[in-house]
């Protein structure tokens, strides 16, 4: 499957795009990159029991978020406000790329979810092992679990057919298929949105 390039649009991009947000919006965004620097080299200065005065009172102030410093939010929010805008050439692009992969995931779930019928009748054959070997488990979202599995299913399918357990798990594959073309649909509609807000 080829590469896509994934684009995401941020209400600041949108806001730089039509000159909403001049200069004071990017100082802003410098500006937290530097508290955020500061904060880790403040940290990295403390000892134990300066950091755990520094924790209790940010707990008893109710600032915690995924973290104590809250520094995961503050990388998320830099990485989306520091993320380029993209030029109409790259956001055509994403938008062709992202409708193939929804039109590529439709093709593979409908025939994952047609192997999974035909593995819980025992009628599944080699060409269906094939495509679960060659198709499937590569996937770059599959996990190393999910593949050996698919390779443990599609050696049945080869020698049995395959049976109700196979048809059972090759659902819970579509299941996943189904959630990485939902993912895919909505990168295409947030591309589209991107190319016509130009």
């Amino acid at each position: 499957m080829a590469e896509t390039l994934q684009i995401t649009v941020h209400a600041s991009q949108v806001a730089r795009a039509f000159g909403i947000v001049g200069e004071g919006m990017l100082e802003s965004v410098r500006e937290l990159e530097k508290a955020h620097r500061i904060i880790r080299l403040a940290l990295n200065a403390m000892d134990d029991a300066t950091k755990a005065r520094w924790f209790d009172g940010i707990t008893a102030a109710g600032l915690e978020g995924e973290g104590r410093t809250r520094a995961n939010e503050r990388e998320r929010l830099l990485a989306q406000l520091l993320e380029p805008v993209p030029t109409p050439k790259q956001a055509a692009v994403a938008l062709d790329a992202a409708r193939l992969r929804s039109a590529l995931l439709q093709g593979v779930l409908e025939r994952t979810e047609d192997i999974a019928v035909r593995a819980g009748q025992g009628t599944a054959n080699a060409s269906d092992a094939g495509f679960l070997e060659t198709q499937l488990s590569p996937a770059p979202w599959m996990t190393f679990q999910g593949r050996d599995l698919l390779r443990l299913i599609a050696s049945r399918i080869r020698a049995t057919g395959g049976n109700r357990a196979d048809a059972m798990f090759l659902g819970e594959f579509a299941r996943m298929v189904i959630t990485q073309l939902e993912a895919a649909k909505a990168a295409a509609v947030r591309a589209q949105e991107a190319d016509h807000a130009r």
